[in-house]
């Protein structure tokens, strides 16, 4: 089953049989990255559409315990001129938690892709997720995408507004909290 030929790869493939081998791919963490490795090199975007989908199918964990040494991969691959969905892709990288340094180059992709109609509305709404999962641990980088959210227009789509609102508030929240700390240090110190 995961030894498709590639001409079945590169049609139409049915949810059920994306699920069943999902569902295979999940048992074996090397043939996940192997799965992810093909992808990246697929020239058909059929093909690459398939397995990305594929990917999108595999369970939270297994996708983090597989992939997550290959996160500034996927995020290159993210930021290509793909022949496919960026919203696979992206999804994919929300399973994964950003490693320790941050990837600057993505963050500054998704702080200019957020704000331009022309991208998708679910891509826009997961760049802002992922932006403030590269940002969180950065108090100055949280405040560029405060203000990079600020930018968005009125009357935005409801994935949009709703990624908006809950990621403000969460900025908003370890804000005042930050400032809580530094007002209890002031008072503790002698």
């Amino acid at each position: 089953m995961l030894e498709m030929a590639h001409d079945e790869l590169c049609g139409r493939i049915s949810g059920n049989e994306i699920k069943r081998i999902a569902w295979s791919l999940a048992s074996d963490s090397s043939r996940v990255v192997e799965w992810m490795e093909r992808m990246f090199r697929a020239e058909n975007p059929h093909e690459i559409m398939n397995r990305a989908w594929v990917l999108s199918h595999v369970g939270k964990e297994i996708v983090r315990e597989c992939l997550s040494p290959y996160y500034d991969a996927i995020c290159r691959f993210a930021m290509e001129d793909l022949p496919v969905r960026r919203g696979l892709i992206l999804g994919l990288l929300l399973k994964l938690e950003p490693p320790g340094e941050p990837n600057i180059r993505f963050l500054d992709f998704c702080l200019s892709h957020l704000v331009l109609p022309s991208e998708k509305d679910s891509c826009r709404a997961a760049m802002i997720y992922l932006a403030e999962k590269i940002c969180k641990p950065y108090p100055e980088l949280s405040r560029e995408l405060r203000l990079t959210i600020d930018l968005l227009p009125p009357g935005i789509a409801p994935s949009i507004a709703c990624a908006r609102r809950k990621v403000l508030g969460r900025i908003a929240s370890s804000s005042s909290i930050r400032l809580d700390n530094r007002a209890w240090d002031e008072q503790t110190e002698p």
